[in-house]
Order: structure tokens, then sequence, then C-alpha cells
């Protein structure tokens, strides 16, 4: 049943339907097509060149069409010379699209300018002329191809038209030829559709009608383009020539000016085919207005990428500058600290106590200079990833004692005082402050994480210095505990370990805040505190305690109120 009806409107379609149907489907689909591939480089002459092609190729199927919808003989011939006229330009443009495939610039050669660029015109004027068609022969039928009195410019026209096919095509099968393996694909791909194309074109639309007066075939001829648009578009779409986002929204803009087409062709009534013809132009036009913004879009976007991949470049290359420059500098510090080294030592032989004193700090200078060009490296290293782990556990109570104790003396030098409190458990199992625990932490609580100890030691360092750094005067504590609830940075652990030290020092606005943790990042008055501040000393603890899946705060009321830095880790459960 279905198979019935289906011949019975196969049988029942007008042939005016079908043609202008193929008109319809073959305009917008080159029209869009041609939109796109301009609109994706303006300044590419290629892109230029197809656009050209599109607009000729649309034009010559819609005066082929329209040669045969008329009763009016002189319209009719008028017509006639306009299809000559656009399939001159259409040669052409695809000459020349052929010609500059696939570059963006061409220079053409003074044959191309002087000899067949005039040449194309003289012809192309010669088409509105009597001399290639000059009267009707017979009764115009509209639906039916009218028979034509030839003139003896159509020798021309067809030399021309041969030559610009046939040398365009030529020329692009040696790019084919000559490309490179990867792009022969798209090469073929373009030529297969060219090659359809124009043998139909030239076979059904000329030699047939021109030379044997067989007409029947021009009624179809924008089928005829119609492989040349498919066979690039699959090219675009294979090949990837085209963002995927901007062609699928070409295809639906084409897929909705077919269906609006096709309004056309069931209205019945000269005011229905005006306003279906009016809503066909505006989907037309805003399909292109939607092509054009949606590639704006992903242009901006291959902008910024392309951008981002060239900052990522730079970002290499300073990096392995870096490397190359701190290696270089630390070696030259590092080379006459030792040498003030063994000086003090007295490898020189006695030394004046002036001389010991200017040896002396130079020593403390070069070593200030090789822990700050260290900062620098393993700032760099930080921000690479290359830094490498050894995660084993150890106790941080241990490790925090030792710190403490070692770094008493400076504060005591600096009148300042400094004190280690742990949180552990009571006899009766609560959770208690334990003051200066720097001996014996098993019988308290289990300060055992899985980490890098000498990266770790790193940054418990740089803490409890900057608290020295950045207390004139006043006091430093250090605390370490044992998180109640479950970790906060990793609940698949039981606990985490959170170490803090507190200063009643210059303390911090919120725009300090901001700054900190951040590569080269320092407080507005931290270099005036202290002058040998790099800034990278936070960024690098940050970088060490994330590895460790961990996380690093700072905490302060204002300035000249103090500050307490945080690192929480999570804890393990100790064997």
């Amino acid at each position: 049943m279905i198979k019935e009806q289906l011949v019975s409107l196969l049988q029942n379609l007008h042939i005016r339907n079908l043609d202008l149907l193929s008109v319809g489907i073959t305009v917008a689909a080159i029209c869009i097509l041609g939109l796109v591939i301009y609109l994706h480089d303006r300044k590419s002459v290629t892109n230029r060149s197809f656009l050209y092609l599109a607009i000729s190729a649309s034009m010559w199927s819609i005066f082929n069409y329209l040669t045969y919808q008329s009763s009016s003989a002189a319209f009719v011939i008028i017509l006639l010379r306009l299809v000559m006229f656009s399939a001159v330009g259409f040669a052409f443009t695809l000459f020349q699209f052929l010609y500059v495939f696939p570059n963006s610039g061409a220079n053409f050669s003074r044959r191309y300018k002087y000899i067949l660029l005039p040449i194309t015109i003289l012809v192309m004027a010669l088409t509105l002329t009597p001399l290639i068609f000059n009267h009707i022969i017979g009764e115009v039928i509209v639906g039916r191809v009218s028979a034509i009195s030839v003139g003896p410019g159509i020798v021309l026209f067809a030399l021309l038209v041969f030559f610009l096919v046939g040398v365009g095509i030529a020329n692009f099968i040696r790019k084919t030829v000559n490309s490179k393996f990867n792009e022969q694909k798209q090469f073929l791909t373009v030529l297969v559709g060219i090659i359809i194309t124009f043998v139909s074109i030239l076979l059904l639309n000329f030699v047939l009608p021109a030379f044997f007066g067989q007409y029947e075939f021009i009624p179809f001829g924008a089928i005829f383009v119609f492989p040349f648009v498919a066979f690039t578009s699959y090219a675009i779409y294979k090949h990837h020539l085209f963002n995927i986002k901007v062609a699928a929204i070409a295809f639906v803009a084409f897929i909705l000016t077919i269906f609006s087409f096709a309004n056309i062709l069931y209205a019945s009534t000269i005011s229905q085919i005006i306003v279906n013809l009016t809503f066909f132009i505006a989907v037309l036009l805003g399909s292109g207005f939607l092509i054009q913004n949606i590639l704006h879009e992903v242009q901006q976007r291959e902008r910024i990428q392309a951008l981002a991949d060239d900052l990522a470049k730079a970002n290499e290359n300073q990096i392995a500058l870096i490397h190359f420059i701190t290696h270089q500098v630390k070696g030259f510090f590092t080379k006459s600290r030792n040498i003030f080294s063994l000086m003090l030592e007295g490898e020189a032989g006695d030394m004046t106590p002036e001389a010991k004193h200017f040896i002396t700090e130079g020593f403390e200078s070069d070593t200030k200079g090789v822990a700050m060009v260290q900062d620098v490296l393993n700032a760099a290293n930080i921000r690479s990833g290359i830094v490498k782990y050894t995660m084993e556990p150890f106790d941080v109570s241990t490790l925090v004692a030792a710190m403490v104790i070692e770094y008493r003396k400076v504060a005591e030098d600096k009148g300042l005082t400094i004190d280690f409190t742990c949180w552990g458990k009571e006899p009766d199992g609560s959770m208690g402050a334990v003051p200066n625990c720097v001996i014996d932490m098993k019988g308290h609580a289990n300060y055992t994480v899985n980490g890098d100890e000498e990266q770790l030691r790193h940054v418990f360092k740089n803490l409890i210095e900057n608290a020295l750094h950045y207390t004139p005067k006043g006091s430093i504590a250090v605390r370490l505990r044992q998180s109640v609830a479950e970790s906060s940075v990793d609940p698949s652990v039981p606990h985490s370990i959170i170490f803090s030290v507190k200063d009643s020092g210059v303390g911090l606005t919120d725009e300090d805040k901001a700054l900190l943790f951040t590569q080269g990042g320092r407080g507005k008055d931290s270099v005036k505190v202290n002058v040998e501040s790099t800034g990278y000393g936070l960024f690098i603890a940050k970088g060490i305690v994330d590895a460790h899946h961990g996380r690093i705060w700072a905490e302060s009321e204002g300035r000249d109120k103090g500050a307490t830095f945080f690192v929480e880790l999570p804890g393990v459960v100790a064997k």
C-alpha cells in the first residue's frame, strides 16, 4: 500500500517542482558553504575565490532555471544570454579557485592579469550580444527549453570555457600529485566532485544543446553543480578543515533553508509564493548571520587557545632559562662560600681579627645567596611539577620538636620566646595541651603522616623562620594537634595532623593574604621588615603541602596583630 502511494506520488509530481527543488537545494547549499569558507578567513585568497565561485554557480543555476519559465521570446533570449554570461564567470572563478587552492595568498602572473582576464571580460561581454545566441527558433512554451539560433561567437565561448575548466583541472591534478600524502585525500575528494560536475555540465548543458539540439537535460543543470558542493563539503568534514561546531550549524541552516524553500513548491497563489519566497530569503540571510556569529565565536576561542599555547611555550622556555641561570649562580655562590669556609678553618693560614670578620660576613652572605637561588629553583620545579617525593610514614612531632630546639637559640638572640605545645590524650581519654612536649610524644597522640620528611621539614622551617623574621618583639607559639573528627583534607583517613605557628609580629592585611602562597608574592611592607624575602618560600611550601594532599593557610586580625599559619596533613594509623 505504501509502495503504491509512493509510486503514485512520484508519477503525479510535476517536473517543474523537481527542477525548482534542485535549484533551491543547490543554491542554498553552495551559498551556505561559500559563506562558511569565506567567513573562516576573509583575507585568504582561496576562501574569497570559493565565495566568488559559489556566487557565480548560484547565478548560473538560477538563470538556467528561469529560461524555460517564461512565454516571452524576448525575455527568454535575455535569460539565455545571462546563462552564458554566468557560465563564463563560473568557469573563470573555478579556474581561479583551483589556481590558488589551498594557499591563503597568491601572486597572479602577468599572463593572468593582462591576457586571460581581459579575454574573459571580452567573452562575457559577447555573451550578452547576438554573436553567441542570436534568436529563439520556433514557439516559446513555458516549461520547455526553447531552441536557439547559435552565433559565430559560440566558438570563442567554447574555447575559453574548455580552456579555463581544462587547464584549471589539469593544474589541480598536478597539485594533487605533488602534495604531501596526508593532503592528497583532501585534494582528491575535491577533484572528484569537480570532474563530475563539469563533465556533466559541459556534456549535457552545452555540447548536446549547442551542437546536437538536445535540450531535455538543461532543466536539471543545477543538479550537476551539486556533486562539487557535496564532495567539497565532505572534504571539509572529513579532513577537519573547519570547526565541527560551525559545520553542524551550517548543516542545520541548510536543512532549514531547504524546508523553507519547499513551501514555495506547494504555493497555489501569487500571494503565497511571495510570502514563502520572502520567508526563504529571510531564512537564508538569517542562516548567514548565525554562521558568521558562531564562526566569530569559534575563531575567538581558537585565538585564545593559540595565545595559551604560546604562553605555555614561553613559560617552558622561562623555566628552562631559570634552571640554567640558577644553577650557574648557585655554582658561583657555592664555590666562593667553600673558599670562605676553608679560610675560616685556617687553610689559608692565620688571619687578623678584621680579616676573619670580613670573611665571616662573606661566608654568611654566600650562604644566604645559595638559599635564595635554591628557593627560585625550587619554585620553578614546583611550578613545572618535576619535584619527586619519597613518601614514607614518619612522626611529625619528633621532627617539629627537634626544629623548635634548633631555633630556640635564634629566638633568644632576637629577644623572643618560642614554645612548642602539643595536644594529646589525657589519662581519662580527653584531649589536652602538653606544654613543651619536646621529648616523648608517643604516649600522647598519633602524629604519624605518610610523606617526604625532608620536603615537609622545608615547609615547617619556612613557617618558623618567617615568624622569627616578621616578629620584632614578643613570642612565637608552635602548636601540633590531632583533629578529633575525621580529616577535612582526606575523608578516607581517620584524622588529620594540624601544625601551626603563631606570632605577635607585623600581622597581615586582606591585601597581604591575597598575595600569600603565590609565586613571588609578598606582603606590602614585608621587604621593610625582611629585606632578604624572595616571595618564593610560601609558594614552595604550598606546592609541597598540595603534593601531600594537605592544605596550608594563614589567619590574622590585621596589621600589627600577629599572624597564624596552619598546615593540615592527612594522618595515618601508626603500626
